[in-house]
C-alpha cells in the first residue's frame, strides 16, 4: 500500500446492504448495461474501413521504384482486424503481402483476391478535380487493390464461411517474376477455391453501364529485343545509308508477315454474350462476328515496336540498330508460328528475349464459383451482359492457373474508353463515384462467394 492511500473496501463493501440499489436504479442500470453492450457490438461497424482517404493514401506511395512502404501501408487495417500479415521479400525493397482471413468453415477452400501494388510510373501529388482522383496507379493497379482490402475486411468482421486471402504482389509490370511468380516457384501460394484479379473490363459509355466481361485467359507475350551491325561511316556519302534502309524496311515487314482475324471457340463463346451488349455487330469474311472496338485484340495476334534507335548522329551513319518489339499471340500454335516468322525475315539479327509467357489454359467458365460471380453481378445489375473474355495484356492470374487455381479477371469499376486511356500516362485518373461504387460492388460479390 502506497503511503497515505486509503485502503481499498474490497467488492464486498459493494454488496452490503446499505449500498444496495433501489430497485428503479437497478433497472435504469440494466437498461444502461444492455445500450452499452450494443454498442460495443456495433463498434467493428462504426469503425468501418473508409476506402476514399485510404486510396488516396495508397496513392501517395511510390510504386515504381520498390513496394516495402505500400505493403507496410497495406498491412495497417488488416493487423487492426486482427488479421496475421507476411511479408515475403523477393529483392531488396520488392516485398509481397500476404493476410488471411480463415472463414468459419475448415471444409470451405479460401478466395484469393490479388492485385500489384507496383507502378508503370512514379508517385505524382495525387489530385482530386472535376469528380475524378489522379494519382500513379489509380487504375492501373491500387483501386482494385482498396476494393479487395474492404471486401476482406469485411469478410472478417462478418466471420464468412469461406475465408479470405488477401495477396499484394510485386513486380506485375515488368513481368511478375519478383512477385506471384517468386511465390508460385516458392510453393509459397496457399490452396484455395478461386482467385479474382486485375484482366477484367466493367465498360460504360458516358454514364450508361454497358457490360461485364471476365478475363478467364490470357494470350502469349513476347518482348524481344533484336540487333544488328551496320557499316557506319560518313553522313555526307551518296547512298551510304542504304544499310540502315534496308534494316529499316526488315524491321517494318514483320508486322505484315502476322496472320489475319481468326475466331477461335473460345472467342465464339465470347461473341455469343457480347452480342447482347452490341448486336450490331459487323460480320467479316467466314460470315463470323466481328468483336468491336477494343476488343479487336481478341482475333489477332499483334506486333508493336516499343523502340527503334540507331548510335549514328551529325554527320555520322549509323553502327548498329536496335529494337524493342511486344507481340501478344492468341494460342501456342500462334506463338510458334510468330517464333518462327520472326527467326526467318531477321535471321541477320541478334535476337534477346526479355520476357517470353505463353498464351495461358482457360479457366472453366462453367466453375460453380464463377456462376456464382456472374449471379451476383446480375443481381447488382439486372440485365447487363456479363461473360468470359480473353485478357489482351498479361496478369499475376497466369501463375495461379498453372497452379490449378481457378482465376477470373474481374474489374468492379465501370470506365468508359476516356477513362481507361489514361492508364500508365501521367493523367491516369478514376471517377470518385465510380472507384465508390466499385468497393461497394467488389464486397457484394465477396460475400456471395464467401456465403457458402
Amino acid at each position: 500500500m502506497l503511503n497515505g492511500a486509503r485502503r481499498d473496501p474490497g467488492p464486498a463493501a459493494f454488496l452490503s446492504p446499505r449500498r444496495a440499489l433501489r430497485p428503479a436504479t437497478a433497472r435504469r442500470n440494466a437498461l444502461s448495461a444492455v445500450f452499452l453492450a450494443a454498442l460495443l457490438a456495433a463498434a467493428p461497424l462504426a469503425a468501418a474501413f473508409d476506402p476514399l482517404p485510404f486510396f488516396k493514401g495508397y496513392l501517395a506511395i511510390d510504386g515504381a521504384r520498390e513496394t516495402r512502404r505500400a505493403a507496410d501501408y497495406l498491412a495497417v487495417p488488416l493487423r487492426e482486424a486482427g488479421l496475421a500479415v507476411r511479408f515475403i521479400e523477393s529483392s531488396p525493397g520488392q516485398v509481397n503481402l500476404l493476410a488471411e482471413w480463415k472463414g468459419t468453415d475448415p471444409s470451405l477452400l479460401p478466395l484469393i483476391l490479388t492485385h500489384h501494388m507496383d507502378t508503370a510510373l512514379p508517385a505524382w501529388p495525387v489530385r482530386e478535380a472535376r469528380g475524378m482522383i489522379s494519382g500513379s496507379g489509380a487504375l492501373d493497379d491500387k483501386s482494385l487493390g482498396v476494393a479487395h482490402l474492404a471486401a476482406t475486411l469485411e469478410a472478417a468482421r462478418n466471420r464468412s464461411r469461406r475465408g479470405v486471402i488477401f495477396l499484394a504482389v510485386c513486380g506485375e509490370e515488368r513481368g511478375g517474376a519478383e512477385g506471384m511468380g517468386h511465390l508460385a516457384g516458392r510453393g509459397l501460394i496457399p490452396p484455395a477455391a478461386m482467385a479474382l484479379g486485375e484482366g477484367g473490363r466493367s465498360a460504360a459509355a458516358a454514364d450508361k453501364r454497358m457490360f461485364m466481361s471476365l478475363a478467364v485467359a490470357e494470350k502469349g507475350v513476347l518482348w524481344l529485343e533484336v540487333r544488328k551491325d551496320l557499316p557506319g561511316g560518313h553522313g555526307a556519302g551518296v547512298g551510304a545509308d542504304a544499310a540502315l534502309g534496308t534494316a529499316l524496311r526488315q524491321l517494318l515487314e514483320c508486322p505484315r508477315r502476322l496472320p489475319g482475324a481468326r475466331f477461335t471457340p473460345f472467342v465464339a463463346d465470347h461473341v455469343r454474350w457480347y452480342r447482347g451488349a452490341f448486336p450490331n455487330s459487323r460480320p467479316i469474311p467466314g460470315g463470323a462476328e466481328e468483336v468491336e472496338g477494343a476488343f479487336h485484340y481478341m482475333i489477332h495476334t499483334t506486333l508493336n515496336f516499343t523502340s527503334v534507335v540507331t548510335d549514328g548522329g551529325d554527320n555520322v551513319l549509323p553502327g548498329s540498330i536496335r529494337a524493342t518489339m511486344d507481340a501478344r499471340t492468341l494460342d501456342p500454335a500462334d506463338h510458334a508460328a510468330l517464333r518462327g516468322m520472326l527467326e526467318r525475315e531477321l535471321s541477320g539479327w541478334k535476337q534477346s528475349v526479355r520476357l517470353e509467357l505463353l498464351p495461358t489454359a482457360s479457366s472453366d467458365p462453367g466453375h460453380p464459383l464463377f456462376k456464382r460471380l456472374l449471379a451476383a453481378l446480375d443481381r447488382a445489375h439486372p440485365g447487363l451482359p456479363a461473360g468470359p473474355a480473353l485478357l489482351g495484356g498479361f496478369s499475376d492470374l497466369r501463375c495461379l492457373r498453372e497452379q490449378g487455381i481457378p482465376s477470373y479477371g474481374f474489374s468492379p469499376f465501370f470506365l468508359n474508353f476516356y477513362h481507361e486511356g489514361t492508364v500508365h500516362t501521367d493523367r491516369e485518373a478514376i471517377p470518385k463515384d465510380r472507384f465508390l461504387e466499385g468497393v461497394g460492388l467488389m464486397r457484394s460479390v465477396v460475400n456471395s462467394l464467401c456465403a457458402e
